[in-house]
């Protein structure tokens, strides 16, 4: 069970999903501010930060993480082009509907 402290702490996995944070901007937050136990006892301990120490980062890093977060929206020219070729329409680089065009003989 999550005691009401782990509350005020993100693990590694939530760095990323959570806060799209890299590994580049999780090195620049630094080590963790603690350890616990993981859930699966073959694994490492869990690293955990402090979720205002994360938003503090975030602040003082805002143009890095931004570049971070518009580079996981981006689907890169490529993959642009196939899904142009396939009628797979996308705005504001993410794909919002799925037209498939037959292929002519």
């Amino acid at each position: 069970m999550i005691g009401v402290e782990r509350e005020h702490y993100v693990n590694k996995t939530e760095l990323k999903s959570l806060y799209a944070l890299d590994n580049n901007l999780i090195e620049l937050l630094g080590l963790p501010d603690k350890t616990e136990p993981n859930a699966r006892p073959t694994a490492l301990l869990t690293q955990l930060w402090r979720i205002k120490r994360v938003e503090e980062m975030l602040r003082e890093h805002h143009d890095e993480h931004q570049s971070v977060v518009n580079k996981k929206r981006k689907i890169h020219p490529d993959m642009a082009n196939i899904l142009r070729r396939l009628g797979i329409s996308f705005d504001e680089n993410k794909i919002v509907k799925q037209e498939v065009k037959q292929e002519e003989d």
